[in-house]
């Protein structure tokens, strides 16, 4: 590259940045007044930048960041400005290629003489913006504020541990401040019940509104009750657990596919390949993404139709909500009972009378209100007909009832071997219990 040929094309394109005529009538074709005056210009806005910065530095926190965006916003207008009027000179155009085509200068050259000329008027349009403002705003937001030492980096002593019948006086100490005047005040409407359970000994507690008897929407813990209603029907031989899914459906909803097809026990493990909601789901509460009633089984067959019952090769752990309503839908088609039916099978004999899905005017007196930020009510979660992820309510006191319960102990005694063919991998699972009701052996392969 050619120096002397740089520097001559440098300061042609430098002041052929802007249209002369567009911007200043008086400059006659001048480009150093020109550029004087479009500086003079970026200067005096620069002023009264500084002066708001001398303002804001005494100001509130908020207002200091609502100042520095402020400048920000307007530095990022001036620059647009400044391309949209440098746009067109910024490529080669009929003039360049006429003048300098037949002189013996190379295009890099040229290329880079226009870099360089962009570069320099959009260093000298930020700098004239900030020729003030630039000293006067770190001056201003540094001033008022000391020099603090940053705390030491380290590791809090552990806890000692706390027992059950402790635990009501440390959560007291540690909630102390929600209470107050946090998330669990008196204005509120917050809640929170918390429950432990250690070899027998139960303890309930409850701060802010919540009761020890308050009934909570328990969400996804509800999974566990469709895995069990699974589970149950299993061994009441009305399911195979390596059923395929299509089979619980009603008939022509789906097609057989081609190769593997979805299990009861492959929507229970997460490992259908299901999305974690159906495609054709739409909620329409913005604050209440999970209420949904008008999503029924007519909707979600038309998603598995769509979607078809394949499952993927080498499926892998996917949490699926579209998989557990897909298995409480199926489990109510084969047993001919409600959702609600089949929870009741399994929390009726433990006597967990609170846990249902299906509200009395009772229970749902002491269903504790959800809120969403900032302290706005919601309505509860409906989720139509994908029940099977989410839709059971309980309350603490009732979980813990159904832990002083033991399995039966004819089916503690009894082995039972589960063998699933799937290709080439066989999963196989046994258990043999004492008579206490400790699990003595356990094996999966």
């Amino acid at each position: 590259m050619n120096p002397a040929q740089f520097r001559i094309l440098y300061r042609q394109f430098l002041f052929r940045m802007v249209d002369i005529e567009l911007l200043s009538a008086d400059a006659r074709g001048d480009t150093s007044k020109l550029f004087g005056q479009f500086a003079a210009l970026l200067i005096a806005v620069s002023i009264p930048l500084s002066v708001i910065g001398a303002e804001v530095g005494g100001l509130s926190l908020v207002f200091q960041w609502s100042g520095v965006h402020f400048v920000i916003a307007t530095t990022m207008l001036v620059v647009g400005l400044f391309a949209v009027l440098t746009w067109d000179s910024t490529f080669p155009d009929r003039r360049d290629v006429m003048v300098l085509a037949p002189l013996p200068i190379r295009s890099r050259t040229v290329f880079l003489a226009k870099l360089a000329a962009v570069t320099t008027a959009l260093g000298v349009t930020i700098g004239a913006l900030h020729i003030f403002a630039g000293f006067v705003w770190p001056l201003a937001l540094n001033n008022r504020h000391e020099e603090a030492i940053a705390p030491s980096i380290g590791y809090s002593a552990a806890m000692p541990p706390v027992g059950a019948a402790d635990l009501e006086q440390a959560l007291t100490r540690d909630l102390a401040p929600a209470l107050k005047a946090g998330a669990l005040g008196p204005d509120t409407g917050g809640g929170v019940t918390v429950g432990v359970w250690k070899q027998g000994e139960r303890r309930i507690f409850a701060y802010g509104t919540a009761k020890t008897d308050s009934i909570f929407e328990i969400g996804s813990i509800t999974k566990t009750f469709t895995a069990l209603a699974l589970a149950q029907l299993a061994i009441q031989g009305k399911v195979r657990l390596d059923e395929p899914v299509r089979a619980l459906l009603p008939p022509d909803t789906v097609p057989q596919p081609d190769g593997p097809e979805i299990t009861l026990l492959d929507l229970a493990t997460h490992r259908s390949g299901l999305a974690p909601f159906p495609y054709n789901l739409h909620p329409t509460n913005r604050l209440n993404p999970f209420a949904f009633r008008e999503y029924g089984a007519e909707q979600l067959y038309a998603f598995l139709k769509s979607h078809g019952v394949a499952k993927p090769e080498n499926a892998r752990f996917l949490y699926s909500n579209l998989g557990y309503g897909v298995l409480g839908q199926a489990l109510i088609n084969r047993s001919g009972a409600s959702y609600a039916d089949l929870i009741g099978n399994i929390t009726g004999p433990l006597g967990m009378h609170d846990t249902v899905v299906d509200l009395s005017p009772e229970q749902r007196g002491r269903l504790i209100q959800g809120y969403a930020s900032p302290r706005v009510p919601v309505g509860g979660v409906d989720l139509g007909a994908l029940a099977g992820a989410g839709a059971i309510r309980s309350t603490a006191a009732t979980h813990y009832a159904g832990s002083r319960h033991r399995p039966r102990m004819d089916l503690l005694h009894e082995q039972r071997n589960l063998r699933t063919q799937r290709g080439h991998v066989r999963i196989y699972q046994r258990c043999v219990f004492q008579p206490r009701g400790r699990l003595r052996r356990h094996r999966s392969h």
